[in-house]
Formats: C-alpha cells, structure tokens, sequence
C-alpha cells in the first residue's frame, strides 16, 4: 500500500498516556510529509525523463533501423552497379574484340588484294618491256634494213609502211640526207 505526503500530514494517532509527544510526532510527520512530496515530485520528475529518453530511444532506435535498411540497401545497390558495370564492361571487350576481328580481317583482305595489284603490275610491266624489247629491236631491224638499202628503196619501203604523201616522204629524205652529211666529228 502506497502512501502520500497527503496522508502523513493528516494522519492522526490515538493518545495515550505514556505515548509520544504530539507536537515532535506531529513535526516530524510535517517534515516526512514534506520530503516525501519532493521525493515524489523528483521520482515523477525522474519517470517523466525516463518516458522522454525511453521514447527519444525509440526515435534513435527507428533511425538506427532506417540506417541499417538504407546501409543494406546501399550495399545491395552497390553490388548490382558493380554487377552491371562488369556485365558491360565484358559487353565492350566483346565488342571491340570483334571489331578488331573484322578490321583485321579487312586489313588482311586489303593486304591480299594489294598484293594481287602488285603481281598484277608486275606481270603487266614485264608484259610492257618484253613489247617495249620487241618493238626497239623491230626498229633496229628496220635501221639496220635503211642502212644497207639506198635511198630510192628507201623511199618505196617508206612509202609501203607508212603512206606517207610525196611531200612527207621527201622531208623524211631530207632529213636523212643532211644527217648523212654530217660527219662524226660534227655529231659529237
């Protein structure tokens, strides 16, 4: 059973004839009653503070809960970024190995056709000097046929091969003949 300061000051006791004395029990219980009231005050004070803490607890409590959801959530997060980032970093990899496969593969593709355009030139530069050799040594034949002949065979043989009008062909003698006249020292 709770008692109050309320009831200390009121209370009385029965007298008696060898009991206490009134005004020291009635004092003291004044006094009793006085501290019990701040004992009472300073005990609800206490549980006030006590309820004020136990909820700010609380509040902390849920934050620190939120905290730990957010932190899980980040950490999740975190992984699946890092996840994604190495999916697509081996997703670019990929790719440029295969672009480098294909630009190698053209580059070789060139290189190939490139040599074939050389062998080509090649065949058609032999083809050109051995005509080239052949025409050269046609026409020293001729020279060597123009020598031996006068100028009047001359003149027909010219004539046959080129068509040449009367007129061509005597300029064509001409020149001849003044290049016979001159002499090897001249030339020189």
């Amino acid at each position: 059973m709770k008692i109050t300061p309320l009831e200390i000051k009121s209370q009385e006791f029965g007298k008696s004839f060898r009991g206490y004395h009134t005004f020291e029990v009635d004092s003291f219980l004044d006094n009793l009653a006085v501290e019990m009231e701040e004992l009472v005050r300073e005990n609800n004070l206490l549980k006030e503070k006590l309820k004020g803490l136990e909820e700010k607890l609380g509040e902390y409590k849920k934050i620190e809960n939120s905290f730990q959801e957010m932190l899980l959530i980040t950490q999740k997060s975190t992984e699946e970024i890092k996840k994604n980032a190495e999916k697509e970093a081996d997703l670019v990899v990929r790719e440029a190995e295969v672009k480098a496969g294909k630009i190698l593969e053209e580059t070789f593709g060139r290189l190939s056709e490139l040599k074939n355009q050389i062998a080509n030139l090649d065949s058609l530069k032999r083809s050109y000097v051995l005509k080239l050799k052949s025409a050269l040594k046609a026409q020293q034949q001729l020279l060597e046929e123009i020598e031996k002949e006068d100028i009047s065979t001359t003149k027909l043989n010219f004539r046959r091969r080129a068509d040449l009008t009367e007129e061509e062909l005597n300029r064509v003698v001409e020149e001849f003949k003044k290049e016979d006249d001159l002499s090897p020292e001249e030339t020189n």
